[in-house]
């Protein structure tokens, strides 16, 4: 036994420490105390089990135990019936400062207190057990705890849950003694937030979560205080259909046909607006790579590039694909899904590309139905896409 600071912490008073280790067997005994018979008693100390000289999580043995024991004949004997109470690995040892509080009703005369530690195996645990404010006092004693939660505090000496900050008289009760503890309560806030987020196809919060369907959702991060502050975001997601459809070399439409979107067509070359061109469908009249950029709202996203390469209206292949030949269902969908196609032009490859372009995705097309499994990849927006020598088709599913 030694004197250390109370629970290895050097902002604590120092307290009573046993080091509880290995294969040992050792005694703190109090002082002798005279309990009146006239009156009515109670013993109360702090206690307290940390890792071996750190406040951290105590290693206990399954062979390691302590004891609180009374003696009522000042020390000459002790023996099972006057063990108080008894801690082991599963009735709970803990970093956790704790005040216990015994009744001593039916104890009179000189006693002596003490604790009792044994350790069987030579392997196992090592930890520190610490005792403070060891005190005998008479019923209706008071002492002061202070103490800080989030949200609300919960008493545990009555179990009393306090919602705000204050000082409050609460009560232990024992067989015939009651305790009354000051308790100086910090309570400290959390902080709800409330958002409305119009978002293009994924929304990513603050704590990383991606979200791609409309929802009001909750995310949740430590404040100043420690205590959870509580992101509620109502979200809007807006899905722009990016795909365009190419007909007779020079004829181009957007897919997207929300009623609130507005369109321009630029020039793929260096991204500038063509002058006019701010309806869904377009006309090429000069051969280059054209693009829709779309907008919704505060949404405005830009489809991928299509080629002119002729002016010739005549030349286009029979096979070009319109909106009706080609069907995807479902969509959205869980990443397993269909195409049926009306047509089946040759040497037809298909891809499936992410918002950033990247090929997630890709086969040759030798059937008018193909059934594709993407349930292994990311959640979110994808354009499909069907090309060969003559067309290029895309279409832009939703992977939820």
């Amino acid at each position: 036994m030694s004197s250390s600071f109370y629970g290895n912490n050097s902002s604590n008073s120092l307290g009573a420490r046993i080091n509880v280790y290995s294969s040992r067997k050792e005694w703190l005994i109090s002082q002798s105390i005279n309990l009146d018979s006239s009156q009515n008693y109670q013993l109360e100390f702090d206690v307290v089990s940390t890792s071996y000289l750190s406040t951290g999580v105590p290693s206990v043995g399954i062979d390691d135990t302590v004891r609180v024991l009374i003696s009522v004949d000042n020390g000459v004997s002790w023996n099972h019936q006057g063990v108080l109470d008894t801690w082991t690995a599963a009735s709970g040892f803990s970093n956790t400062t704790h005040r216990k509080v015994y009744d001593l009703s039916t104890y009179s005369g000189v006693v002596k207190f003490a604790f009792y530690v044994k350790s069987d195996l030579s392997s196992g645990g090592d930890f520190d057990f610490f005792i403070d404010n060891f005190m005998v006092n008479t019923c209706t004693q008071y002492f002061s705890v202070v103490d800080t939660s989030c949200f609300s505090y919960t008493s545990p000496y009555s179990g009393t849950v306090f919602t705000q900050s204050g000082t409050y008289i609460d009560s232990l009760s024992n067989t015939t003694c009651d305790s009354f503890v000051t308790l100086d309560v910090t309570i400290n806030p959390h902080t709800p937030s409330f958002f409305n987020v119009i978002e293009c196809d994924t929304f990513i919060s603050v704590t990383g979560n991606a979200y791609t369907q409309t929802g009001v959702y909750f995310d949740t991060i430590p404040n100043m205080y420690a205590c959870d502050s509580v992101i509620e975001t109502n979200l809007s997601v807006l899905y722009v259909d990016l795909s365009i459809d190419q007909n007779q070399n020079v004829f181009m439409s957007s897919n997207e046909s929300d009623p609130a979107a507005t369109y321009q067509w630029i020039n793929c070359s260096d991204l500038s607006p063509i002058s006019g061109e701010t309806s869904m469908d377009f006309i090429a009249t000069a051969l280059g790579d054209y693009a829709c950029k779309v907008t919704i709202g505060n949404c405005t996203q830009v489809s991928e590039c299509i080629s002119v390469t002729s002016l010739d209206t005549n030349t286009t292949s029979i096979y070009q694909f319109e909106k009706s030949d080609v069907d995807v269902y479902p969509n959205p969908n869980d990443g397993y899904f269909s195409i049926n196609l009306n047509k089946l032009p040759d040497d037809l490859q298909l891809s499936i590309s992410n918002t950033l372009g990247q090929v997630v995705y890709s086969q040759a097309v030798d059937d008018f139905k193909v059934d594709i499994n993407l349930r292994d990849i990311e959640r979110g927006v994808y354009i499909l896409n069907l090309k060969n020598d003559n067309l290029s088709f895309n279409k832009r599913i939703l992977l939820k």
